[in-house]
Formats: C-alpha cells, sequence, structure tokens
C-alpha cells in the first residue's frame, strides 16, 4: 500500500499547522503529514460534524477502508451502530470545548468484522484557538484484550479448582451440601447461567438431582430424576462420555428448544463423573456464551475432582454409619440391663469403667428403669476394674442419677480393693448400699419382699 501523502492528508497537516502560506509552514506540514503516515497507530481527523477529512495508512490498516473510500464521508462508518450514541456524544462534546474522549470502545471494519481499540480524540483548533474539528488516534488492542481475558479465566479456573476441592475436602458436610457448594462455584467462576450434579443411585439405573445452582435451584421436578440413557443427561451417563457444544439452539440433544431461544442460551457442557470407569453422577451446565478450550479442560478437571469427591463423601458416609451401628451395638453389649426379679433390675458392669463407659451405662440405666419402672437397680462390678478415683467418682455419679428417678441402687461385687478407695475419697456412703455378690443382695431383696 502507498504511503504517498492525499490532498486530503496534507490538508490536515497545515490545518494543524496553522496554515500560513510559508515556505517554513510548507516544511512543518510535510513533516507532521510524514510524522502522521507513518504511525503505527489510526490517525483520523473530522469536523465537528463528524465528517472525515484525514485518514493514515494506519487507519487503512485498521478498518480496511483506504482513505479515498472514507474521506468526506462521517465517521459513522466505524462505528456499530449500538455505538453510534457514543460517537455524537463525542462530537457533541468537541463542538462544546469539554475536550474530548479517552477509553477503550469497539469499531467495525469494512468487512463487518468488530475490532477492540484504545482511542484517544482530542480537539484541533485553529490560530485564534478556536475547536474546529477532532483528531481521533486508535490503536488495535483485540490482543490485549485477549490476553487479560484468558488470564482473567486461568485466575477463575484455578480458583474453581480450589473451592470445589474445599467443599468435597470439609468435614461434617453431607455430600449434598458439598456438591451444592460445587455448583455454586461452577457459577461463580464460569459465569454458568446454571450447573447441576446428579448421582447415581446405588443398585439402580437412576440418576438423582442433588444441586442445582444459578438461574435454577430447585432439586424436583422432571430433571429429579433421570433414567440413565434417556434426555441428555441420561445419555452422558450411558455413554460415559461428555457432550460439549456452543450451539445451543439447533443441537437435537437440547429438547425444549424455545426455552434455549427465550433464555439467550449458547453453549452447553456435560461430563459423566467417573472414578475407574465407573459412572457415579453426571456434572452439567448452561452457558449463555460460547465456552473456550481452556474452560472447557477446566470443567473436565473439576468434574474428575467432584467424581473422586463423591466416591470419598459415599464411603466416609458408609463408615460414618458402620461405626453407628458398632457403637449401637457395644452400648447394647456392653451395658445389658437384665430383669431378675419384679422391679429389679441388674447391669453388670464389665471391664474399665471410663468415661464413654460410664456414660452409657447411666443412659441404658435410667432408661430401662423408667421404662419398666423399677424400684431396685443392683450395679454389679464383679467383672469391673475398679482400680482408681475417677473410676469410682463415676460409679457414685450413677448410683446419684439413679436416686433422681426413684430407684435405689445396690452395689454388689464389692472387694478390698474398692472399699478402701471408697473411703479414702471421703465419699457420702450414707444410702449406697453395698454387698460382695449378686446372691447376697437378691436374698437381701427377697428377705426384706421386695423382689417379687
Amino acid at each position: 500500500m502507498s504511503r504517498k501523502e492525499t490532498p486530503a492528508k496534507r490538508g490536515a497537516a497545515g490545518g494543524a499547522a496553522g496554515g500560513d502560506g510559508s515556505a517554513s509552514g510548507d516544511i512543518e506540514r510535510a513533516r507532521l503529514a510524514a510524522i502522521v503516515d507513518s504511525s503505527d497507530d489510526a490517525i483520523i481527523s473530522k469536523t465537528l460534524d463528524g465528517t472525515v477529512t484525514s485518514w493514515n495508512a494506519a487507519a487503512e490498516r485498521l478498518y480496511g477502508y483506504t482513505a479515498a473510500e472514507v474521506v468526506g464521508r462521517e465517521i459513522f462508518v466505524i462505528a456499530p451502530p449500538e455505538l453510534h450514541g457514543q460517537v455524537r456524544e463525542i462530537l457533541a462534546r468537541l463542538r462544546g470545548g469539554d475536550g474530548g474522549f479517552r477509553g477503550e470502545t469497539v469499531r467495525v471494519r469494512k468487512d463487518g468484522s468488530l475490532v477492540d481499540v484504545a482511542v484517544t480524540v482530542s480537539p484541533i483548533r485553529n490560530s485564534a484557538g478556536e475547536v474546529v474539528g477532532g483528531s481521533t488516534i486508535a490503536r488495535d488492542i483485540t490482543e490485549i484484550k485477549r490476553a487479560k481475558g484468558e488470564l482473567a479465566r486461568r485466575v477463575r479456573q484455578a480458583a474453581i479448582g480450589a473451592d470445589v476441592g474445599g467443599a468435597l475436602a470439609e468435614g461434617g458436610v453431607s455430600l449434598r451440601q458439598a456438591l451444592q457448594r460445587c455448583c455454586e462455584a461452577v457459577v461463580k467462576h464460569l459465569d454458568a447461567a446454571f450447573a447441576r450434579v446428579w448421582t447415581l443411585e446405588r443398585g439402580s439405573g437412576v440418576l438423582e438431582l442433588q444441586a442445582s445452582a444459578g438461574m435454577y435451584r430447585h432439586l424436583d421436578g422432571a430433571h429429579g430424576r433421570v433414567p440413565v440413557g434417556k434426555f441428555k443427561i441420561g445419555l452422558i451417563a450411558a455413554e460415559r462420555k461428555p457432550h460439549l457444544t456452543n450451539s445451543v439452539v439447533g443441537d437435537p440433544r437440547v429438547g425444549d428448544q424455545e426455552w434455549a431461544k427465550r433464555e439467550g442460551m449458547a453453549a452447553f457442557a456435560g461430563y459423566p463423573l467417573l472414578v475407574e470407569d465407573r459412572l457415579v453422577g453426571v456434572l452439567a451446565m448452561f452457558s449463555r456464551a460460547a465456552l473456550p478450550d481452556d474452560t472447557l479442560e477446566a470443567l473436565a478437571s473439576v468434574a474428575n475432582v467432584i467424581a473422586q469427591g463423591i466416591e470419598r463423601k459415599r464411603a466416609e458416609e458408609a463408615l460414618s454409619e458402620l461405626l453407628s451401628e458398632r457403637e449401637q451395638a457395644l452400648e447394647e453389649v456392653s451395658t445389658p440391663v437384665v430383669p431378675v426379679l419384679e422391679g429389679v433390675l441388674v447391669l453388670p458392669l464389665i471391664g474399665s469403667l471410663d468415661t464413654l463407659r460410664a456414660e452409657r451405662a447411666t443412659r441404658a440405666a435410667l432408661t430401662e428403669v423408667v421404662r419398666q419402672g423399677a424400684r431396685v437397680l443392683i450395679l454389679d462390678i464383679t467383672g469391673a476394674r475398679m482400680t482408681d478415683s475417677h473410676a469410682v467418682s463415676r460409679l457414685t455419679g450413677l448410683v446419684q442419677a439413679l436416686k433422681l428417678v426413684g430407684a435405689d441402687a445396690y452395689v454388689t461385687g464389692v472387694g478390698a480393693q474398692v472399699a478402701r478407695t471408697l473411703v479414702g475419697l471421703g465419699l457420702d456412703m450414707q444410702g449406697l448400699k453395698t454387698f460382695r455378690t449378686l446372691a447376697q443382695a437378691l436374698a437381701t431383696l427377697i428377705g426384706n419382699g421386695r423382689g417379687r
């Protein structure tokens, strides 16, 4: 492309130089024209009504129009229709003497494509200082914007990984709560319209919706339970392959096309949640903007983390349930309350009477005394290890608790060691009935007519 100075360009330079017509003025105008034409930035001059008066070579490269095609036309030719108001406002500011404009905006090329530009608009003044036009310097910032956008996406992708990992690693949180936080992270960091996670019910071919964030948060409805192999979510589960599209409208797997058009949905990404080729669920999201490759890569990584988290949470819940059942069994075995006579119960204590055992024994004893309306509970410590003062204190605490519900406590199996400990502690022994053996206690009760 020739950089030969056009008359339009010479006119603009002359106006800027003052147009005195002298030899020195001609040299100055030529110098300015050379600077303008060799600049890497698009430099455009225009009148106060927006008519283009000069157009340098960089403007030709940036916008695709030659100077001959643009000079004499309105500057609106390079502004998208929705930004014509912005251009009018800039021209109005120039006419009002308020200065120009500096900022980032969007312009349109000859081929119809859009370009991001950084623009500075300054007033052009004549020798009398009057504003007679405007000078625009524009620089293509497409690559800068792309790099910034990519960096921002990378930051968001790192943040979503941290949020999802943290949600699934936190203790004391149910699987459903953890998955809800995962969906919220997808919406927040990946600009999703909404995101959902289904898990495969054990022993069935049905996906159950566990979490939903964004524009939809309900878990019931048609998508609450999805059979494997049915609809887009069920097909992802059956095929065990992701389904990705940046053309939701027209995608045959998106059944409600009217909804997609109405809500402006552009992209969908669905991933099977797999652990060693074993399906545990499905992650899916809709977006109103196209999803770039790096976002899809981040989402695939998140899907893998969620799959592992589901497996781990389920294992933790299964272990917790097993431990609870074991605890229940241990409590029933270690603190059996046995009726031996009418209104008389026996609680044999075996092994060390630590804090946990004492709590179990107290709970079991009080529950059965109240339930059966017992008048006497015999605490048989023949097989218990009462080797320290703490164990004896727990025993006396149990006795006091029984008194509060109106039952007498007999303690059997009291040997010399326990007796010395009781005396050494200086505990109040009043009302505490102790016997060497269980048989002696039962004989006493029968003799007193309490065991009928």
